[in-house]
């Protein structure tokens, strides 16, 4: 009904889902995303007890560096930079292939907060990349995890026109890479994926539910 789209549409931040298929059972918090008072909570389904907690100041990496944004299916892939040197279950996704985002699409700020885990026994660098930037970001864009480590991430779809914009395509690529064990540093940098012959891609798909 055009009133419930109305309420709808005056909030300034939504949370998306993952497909049903998408979300492992052991992801979903207890209570399938409802409070104790029958309102439907704000967290989503792979949000951990805690929330995200609170991202960076000033402007997403993503939209002001030419390194995030995918141009091609091979970008930043070199055949000499793709090596053996770690496998597909170094650094786990949740979910694992995709992310659906709910209508209407004419607010900013839809958000899903999806969680990614490091499940090698190093220290690990990722770095995200999109196709659709600035309308689909994410934060925080890059980062180091040590092994074990888990970290909630926020996706999120600016508003659009649905008849306008081209999004059959639309995904985000996690880059990663193990670091040496004799690599000390904290902080991250662009460089280590030119130096690794472990580089890694993950493509996690936006879609959209009108």
């Amino acid at each position: 009904p055009k009133s419930s789209r109305s309420s709808r549409s005056s909030r300034s931040t939504r949370t998306a889902r993952a497909a049903p298929d998408e979300v492992s059972d052991e992801s979903k918090p207890a209570g399938s995303g409802s409070s104790p008072n029958g309102r439907k909570s704000s967290r989503s389904s792979t949000d951990v007890a805690g929330g995200p907690g609170r991202y960076k100041d000033g402007a997403n990496p993503m939209e002001s560096s030419s390194f995030h944004k995918l141009k091609t299916e091979s970008d930043g892939f070199a055949g000499t930079l793709v090596g053996p040197g770690n496998n597909l279950h170094d650094m786990l996704f949740f979910p694992m292939d995709r992310i659906v985002f709910n209508g209407p699409f004419d607010i900013d700020n839809i958000t899903y907060h999806m969680k990614v885990v490091n499940n090698s026994h190093h220290r690990l660098a990722y770095a995200i990349k999109g196709n659709a930037v600035p309308r689909v970001m994410a934060n925080p864009a890059f980062g180091i995890l040590k092994s074990k480590e888990e970290r909630l991430l926020a996706v999120t779809v600016q508003k659009f026109e649905w008849d306008d914009v081209h999004f059959e395509k639309d995904r985000i690529a996690f880059d990663y890479i193990l670091l040496a064990d004799n690599n000390k540093t904290e902080k991250f940098a662009l460089d280590m994926f030119k130096k690794s012959e472990s580089k890694r891609r993950k493509n996690i798909l936006i879609q959209y539910n009108p």
